[in-house]
C-alpha cells in the first residue's frame, strides 16, 4: 500500500513532533543521571567506583533488552506503515513476553555470581563487597525495566514518543525521589548509602516496568485484551523472525556493555580519580548524544514505516531532513562542551582532581560529537530497512578492533596514559562514521522491500 509522498514541511513537522518529547525524556534523564551521580559523589570515591561497577554488569541486560527491542522495531514500524496492525500487536507481545522471561533467568543468574562478576573487573575487597551488595538489589528491577525499555521502543515505532517521554521522566523521578531519602536517611528513613540508591533504583525500575505495560494492555491500548488471554502463549514462527532482527542488533548493544567493563578494567588500574571522572565525564558528555540519539530513533521509525507502505522518496526526505536537524544541534552541544567543561563536571563532583580530568575528557570528545552523532543517524536508516547485521559489524568492528584492542595494547606495552586511551575512542568514533558511511551507500536502503 501506498502512501502520499509528503512535502518537506510535513517532513519537518513529523520530525521534531517526535523529536521534542524524545529530546525532553533525554535532558531529563541526563539531568537525572546528573542528580544521581552526584548524590554518590557525595559519599567517597569507594562507594561511586563500586555503584558505577554494579551498574556497568546490569547494563548488559539492559543491553540485551535495547537490542532486542530495536531488532523487533523494524518490524513494528513497517507493520504500522503497511497498516498491518493485528501482525504488529502479535510482535510486540511475543516480544514483551519473551524479553521478559530471559531478562529475570538473567537476574537470577547474576545474583549468584555477582562477587566473581565484580571480582573479574577489581581485586580490591572493599569495592567486590559493596558492588555486588549494590548488584545484587538492583539487578532485581532490570526484568521490568526490560518491558519499559521494549514499550518505549515500540511505542516510538509507531511515532508516539510522548507516552515514552512521561514513562522515562516519571521512572527517573521515583529513582531520584528514593535514592534521596534512602542514601543520605531523609524524611525519618535511615541513612543507607550505596544499599540507599540500589533500592531506589530497583524501586524506580520496577514500577517504570508496570507502568508501561498496564498503558499497552489498557482499555482501548495497544494490545488490549492480551495480558488475559494471551499470557503464556509464545509462537516459535514469530519469535523466531523478531530475534533474527534482534539479536544482531542485540549483539551490538550487549559488545558495547562488555567493551565498557573491559575498559573499566583499565581505568581502575589507573586510580579511583581516573575511574570517576571518566564515568561523570560521560554522564556530562550526554548532553550532546542523548538528543542525538534520539535522531537515530526517529530516523529508524519514519523509514522504517515509509518502506513498509511502499514509499521510498518519503523514506529519503526524512533521512535528509534528519541529518540537517542533527548537525544543527549537535553544534550546539559542541559549543557547550567546549566552553564550559568544568562547570558541567563542578555540577557532578566537588572533588578538584576529577574535575580537572573530567575537564579534559569532555574538550576531547566534543571534537568527535558531529560524526558519532551522524552515525547515529545512518545506524538508524541501516535498522529501519532491516540492515540490523550491517551496524552490529560497524559497530562491533570499532568498539573492538579499533577501541579495546587499541586500548589494551596502548596500556599494557607503553603504559598509555588516560589522555592516550581517550583519543583512542576518538578514533574508534571516526572509524565507525567512515564505514557507516560507506555501508549506507552501498547498501542501498531505498530499494529495500518491507519485512512484513
Amino acid at each position: 500500500m501506498n502512501s502520499k509522498t509528503l512535502t518537506v514541511k510535513e517532513v519537518n513537522r513529523n520530525i521534531f513532533r517526535m523529536m521534542i518529547p524524545i529530546t525532553l525524556e533525554g535532558l531529563l534523564q541526563t539531568t537525572a543521571g546528573f542528580i544521581s551521580s552526584a548524590m554518590i559523589g557525595r559519599l567517597d570515591k569507594i562507594a561511586l567506583s563500586s555503584q558505577l561497577l554494579g551498574v556497568r554488569i546490569s547494563m548488559i541486560i539492559w543491553a540485551l533488552c535495547r537490542g532486542l527491542s530495536m531488532g523487533a522495531s523494524v518490524l513494528v514500524s513497517q507493520a504500522f506503515g503497511a497498516k498491518k496492525y493485528d501482525q504488529m500487536r502479535e510482535i510486540i507481545w511475543q516480544l514483551l513476553l519473551s524479553s521478559f522471561l530471559f531478562t529475570l533467568t538473567l537476574s537470577a543468574i547474576t545474583t549468584i555470581f555477582a562477587p566473581q562478576l565484580i571480582g573479574v573487573l577489581s581485586d580490591r575487597p572493599e569495592i567486590i563487597s559493596n558492588g555486588s551488595l549494590y548488584l545484587r538489589i538492583a539487578i532485581w528491577g532490570m526484568p521490568f525495566f526490560g518491558l519499559m525499555i521494549v514499550s518505549n521502543a515500540v511505542l516510538q515505532s509507531m511515532s508516539n514518543a510522548r507516552v515514552p517521554m512521561m514513562l522515562t521522566t516519571g521512572m527517573n523521578i521515583i529513582n531520584i525521589i528514593a535514592g534521596y531519602t534512602l542514601i543520605f536517611g531523609n524524611f525519618g528513613f535511615p541513612r543507607l548509602g550505596i544499599i540507599g540508591a540500589a533500592l531506589g533504583t530497583m524501586t524506580a525500575y520496577t514500577l517504570s516496568g508496570i507502568f508501561a505495560v498496564t498503558y499497552l494492555v489498557r482499555k482501548n491500548g495497544v494490545l488490549e485484551g492480551y495480558f488475559r488471554f494471551k499470557m503464556v502463549k509464545l509462537k516459535k514462527d514469530l519469535l523466531k523472525k523478531i530475534y533474527g532482527l534482534g539479536i544482531p542488533a542485540s549483539f551490538e548493544s550487549v559488545s558495547w556493555s562488555v567493551a565498557s567493563v573491559l575498559l573499566s578494567f583499565i581505568l581502575l588500574k589507573m586510580g579511583d580519580t581516573v575511574y570517576a571522572a571518566h564515568n561523570l565525564g560521560v554522564t556530562a558528555e550526554s548532553v550532546s548524544y542523548t538528543p542525538a540519539f534520539g535522531f537515530s530513533i526517529v530516523s529508524a521509525a519514519f523509514i522504517g514505516q515509509s518502506l513498509g507502505s511502499k514509499n521510498p522518496e518519503n523514506a529519503r526526505l526524512y533521512f535528509k531532513q534528519t541529518i540537517k536537524s542533527s548537525i544543527i544541534l549537535t553544534s550546539f552541544s559542541v559549543f557547550i562542551l567546549l566552553v564550559f567543561p568544568a562547570f558541567i563536571m563542578s555540577l557532578l563532583t566537588d572533588k578538584a582532581d576529577v574535575i580537572e580530568y573530567g575537564v579534559i575528557y569532555l574538550i576531547l570528545m566534543a571534537l568527535v560529537q558531529i560524526p558519532q552523532n551522524l552515525t547515529g543517524v545512518i545506524f538508524g536508516a541501516l535498522r529501519g530497512a532491516g540492515f540490523v547485521k550491517t551496524t552490529m559489524f560497524v559497530a562491533t568492528s570499532g568498539l573492538w578492533g579499533v577501541r579495546v584492542v587499541s586500548c589494551f595494547i596502548a596500556y599494557y606495552f607503553f603504559d598509555a596514559s588516560i589522555i592516550a586511551i581517550w583519543i583512542i575512542m576518538d578514533l574508534d568514533l571516526v572509524y565507525r562514521f567512515l564505514l557507516s558511511l560507506y555501508f549506507f551507500k552501498k547498501r542501498r536502503i531505498y530499494d529495500q522491500k518491507a519485512l512484513v
